[in-house]
């Protein structure tokens, strides 16, 4: 693969208007080429750490012979792990797809490995300490390993790092000599970057005097440039020297708030950020609206780009967000998120924006298709790291929305468990929802038994049966009591009970739950089957037909309707054809599956009209189905 399409499908891209700045890249330049060493790039928000960091990696891809180049963006320990996961997917790295195999150590292993080359990764945005720090023990799964462990100090690999934290930097780097603090712009080079972003008529009409003047009132910070010089353009009359004065008169009325004088915000880049909002909500609110709801959303990995093309270029034409070609999202730099949420907050607007927000993500989460549809699982992962900023938020005060930020949470719960196998977070996530739903709804609210039915169904797949019976009997009991036994609700959570009692071997309270289920909600194969083959080896021959007929007329009516994410076992038909001597019906179920999930998927397989596959699947569903581990 050549590394150029490698780094070119994963990185950001160099803006075209960057203003080299020698000395720096220089240093650069001599302190990564050294194999195996660590690099930090530390100074405030808007400063140009990361373009200088992109600008590099494009230097290197240049070479004659160029290493791999990797792009992570590491603000949060969530983005970080995605990084690595479309490392892996563009390596190709065998059993990456495999909801069972650690994709972080997969990559890690593959870096290691010198006869794979020379490589170099940028770690983008590296300011909490939380995501390289060991965290608080956890119980037993990878996430309480350091994640700093999966960068290797490699002999062949170096790393480069951004940061507006220097004690993060050093804590990585571990030597000074490392780390480059990043100055403001020479005045030169401010000057040439206003002179390449403003319109060449604006620009003319300026003489040297103003824009010098101009660039150090900005503080040569090439965000607040940007910014600047996008809202002189929006503006026909505006001048270079009109603009000032608008700036000093704003600058100081900020000064009177305490947030304005805070040494980490720079006040040139607050000032120009207000300048901008405070015009673009005057002319065209639309945009000023959308902005605002963007602000709470992860700012790198920004949102999908629906219907707002006018607005977004708006946004865009201000340096307010950033788009990525090709990905078809969009974001916004950290400073410009910060700025927004505090004038949200002091606006008193916040509420109906984390509305809007939380409202968005669990609507936008496409749990039912992500199993089976690639393009559901791709938006699923977009959409994570919101999830995750929406988990340590908290939901809302309003009542009303706790339903709505505990299914939030509970579908990107379902995605971790069944799509990525990531049992862990799935369960902090639900236990989340269900602490909060017991405290703000109440235990007996279907919301909050909803959510320990599925946080039960977790525990299930760590095995941890005797915590999942708990809670499974505890979701049972108050279900059956507040929906009804019929609801489809009430039945999945027997189903889940008797697959949690099989387990156990606790074989006749399993078989009587069963039962019930098979009656009520026959498509749940997976439980159904196991009653079928406990009747079958008691020779019980013909309950066992009548019961597998029944569970697959059910499968039929869901497989009809299309509802793939049913709780459907694919061993489970094969084996209840069998049971139920219809062969010839399992070349059936294997076309409907084909024709609907595809030839190679895991249910077509399954159902594969071979009677050699079907002796196979017989045999160990009759060694395992009475164990619970259908």
């Amino acid at each position: 693969m050549d590394p150029r399409q490698l780094f070119f499908a994963i990185s950001p891209t160099v803006s075209p208007d960057f203003v080299d700045r020698p000395g720096l890249f220089a240093w650069i330049s001599d302190n990564c080429a050294q194999v195996g060493i660590w690099v930090a790039l530390v100074g405030p928000s808007g400063i140009g750490k990361s373009q200088l960091a992109i600008k590099y990696a494009y230097h290197v891809l240049n070479a004659e012979v160029p290493p791999l180049v990797f792009w992570v963006y590491a603000n949060t320990q969530t983005r970080f792990e995605e990084g690595y996961r479309g490392i892996a997917e563009r390596l190709e790295l065998p059993g990456r797809d495999d909801p069972k195999v650690d994709v972080l150590r997969l990559v890690s292993d593959w870096l290691c490995d010198k006869r794979n080359g020379q490589w170099m990764m940028v770690l983008d945005d590296v300011d909490g300490e939380k995501v390289f720090s060991p965290p608080k023990q956890q119980e037993q799964d990878s996430l309480s390993e350091i994640i700093a462990a999966y960068v290797p100090q490699s002999c062949n690999g170096s790393v480069l790092i951004t940061s507006r934290n220097m004690n993060v930097a050093a804590q990585l780097v571990g030597c000074d000599n490392n780390i480059k603090e990043i100055p403001v712009m020479e005045e030169d080079e401010a000057l040439q970057l206003l002179g390449s972003k403003l319109q060449a008529e604006k620009l003319q009409r300026t003489d040297k005097d103003s824009t010098m003047e101009l660039v150090n009132a900005l503080d040569r910070l090439p965000l607040a440039i940007d910014q600047a010089a996008g809202y002189i353009n929006q503006q026909a009359d505006m001048t270079v020297p009109g603009y000032l004065r608008g700036f000093f008169v704003t600058k100081c009325a900020s000064g009177t708030s305490d947030f304005w004088q805070d040494k980490n915000v720079p006040v040139s880049a607050v000032t120009t950020w207000q300048i901008l909002f405070e015009h673009i909500q005057q002319k065209q609110p639309l945009a000023a609206e959308l902005l605002s709801l963007m602000s709470f959303f992860d700012p790198d990995d920004g949102t999908e780009e629906i219907s707002f093309d006018r607005d977004l270029n708006t946004l865009y034409a201000s340096s307010l967000v950033t788009i990525t070609p090709g990905v078809e999202t969009c974001g916004m730099h950290a400073l410009t998120q910060l700025c927004m949420q505090v004038w949200l907050s002091s606006s008193g607007s916040v509420k109906r924006y984390e509305q809007n927000f939380v409202m968005l993500l669990a609507k936008e989460f496409p749990v039912a298709a992500c199993q089976a549809v690639t393009q559901a699982r791709k938006t699923c992962q977009q959409l994570l790291p919101h999830i995750f900023l929406l988990y340590r938020m908290g939901p809302l005060p309003d009542r009303n929305m706790v339903h709505v930020w505990a299914q939030a949470l509970t579908n990107a719960a379902y995605y971790l468990q069944e799509v990525r196998g990531r049992y862990e977070e799935a369960r902090k996530l639900l236990q989340r929802a269900s602490e909060i739903c017991d405290k703000q709804l109440g235990m007996q609210h279907p919301t909050s038994l909803i959510s320990v039915l599925h946080l039960a169904r977790v525990l299930l797949s760590q095995k941890k049966y005797s915590q999942a019976e708990v809670l499974n009997w505890q979701a049972l009991e108050g279900l059956e009591r507040e929906l009804g036994a019929e609801h489809f609700a009430t039945s999945t959570s027997m189903f889940y009970l008797a697959i949690t009692l099989y387990s156990q071997g606790k074989y006749e309270e399993a078989n009587k739950l069963s039962w019930q289920v098979a009656e009520a909600r026959p498509e749940m194969l997976t439980t159904t089957s196991a009653l079928a083959n406990w009747l079958f080896r008691r020779g019980e021959h013909n309950e066992a037909e009548r019961l597998s007929r029944l569970a697959i007329e059910g499968w039929e009516r869901i497989s009809k309707a299309q509802h793939l994410d049913t709780p459907i076992s694919a061993s489970g038909i094969a084996h209840l054809l069998h049971v139920a001597n219809g062969h010839a019906e399992v070349a059936r179920a294997y076309d409907d599956f084909a024709h609907k999930l595809g030839a190679q998927h895991s249910s077509t397989v399954a159902c594969r009209p071979r009677s050699s596959m079907l002796r196979k699947l017989t045999l160990q569903l009759l060694r395992t189905v009475i164990r619970g581990m259908c």
